[in-house]
């Protein structure tokens, strides 16, 4: 699960939820296994529990509290399992391996965006079946103005109650040449949302989908 902040966004925006579900029922395959890695309040598991998904949910939640109720909201749906113990990725098994692998707003929880090509390629090789499929998803600063995104982070407090401290948010220029190098299909497309209109579009989210 993600940290605290999650609590208010994005389940209340209506348009985050919306565009989610969308790209979700597009590109996540039909049958087979899928790791739901950082699933917030499950909007997207229960999206797959009611698609009869094979759905495990791996939490990444620090606040141990948190962490207990969204595993027990997670395990009271028919077709997920919430990993109680796998707080981090590194504590998942080895041999658990998926037919899709989805991170909905959570990469950036997971690394700095310097480190995000290695995690991502380490996650890759360690839970992708061959032939997997992946998506990311993930906002951005739409510029790399140090004001512009002084000012975006400021909107972002006020609207969400957090933001990021150094740039976990910048477009996945890198994380593309990574997944070209290892797939042989890669779509990206940008969306907009609550947090897009409250910035005047100095964020918008990315949607990464790769098999």
């Amino acid at each position: 699960m993600l940290s605290q902040h999650y609590v208010a966004y994005p389940g209340e925006f209506p348009r985050v939820l919306e565009n989610a579900m969308k790209f979700v029922r597009e590109w996540l395959p039909h049958h087979g296994k899928i790791l739901d890695i950082g699933s917030g309040h499950q909007q997207i598991s229960r999206l797959l529990d009611e698609l009869h998904r094979d759905v495990t949910v791996v939490s990444i939640e620090p606040d141990e509290k948190l962490a207990g109720t969204n595993i027990e909201k997670a395990n009271s749906l028919t077709h997920v399992r919430c990993l109680p113990f796998c707080m981090r990725l590194d504590q998942l098994p080895k041999s658990k391996v998926f037919d899709a692998i989805i991170l909905n707003r959570a990469i950036h929880e997971i690394a700095p965006s310097q480190e995000r090509p290695g995690v991502l390629n380490d996650v890759i090789n360690r839970f992708l079946k061959p032939g997997g499929t992946l998506v990311i998803s993930d906002p951005f600063f739409t510029s790399n103005d140090p004001s512009k995104v002084a000012e975006a982070q400021e909107i972002m407090r006020k609207v969400i109650g957090h933001t990021h401290e150094h740039s976990e948010f910048a477009p996945p220029d890198t994380l593309i040449d990574l997944l070209k190098r290892k797939f042989s299909e890669v779509l990206f497309e940008t969306t907009e949302d609550e947090l897009c209109d409250a910035t005047g579009g100095q964020v918008k989210t990315y949607w990464l989908m790769a098999h």
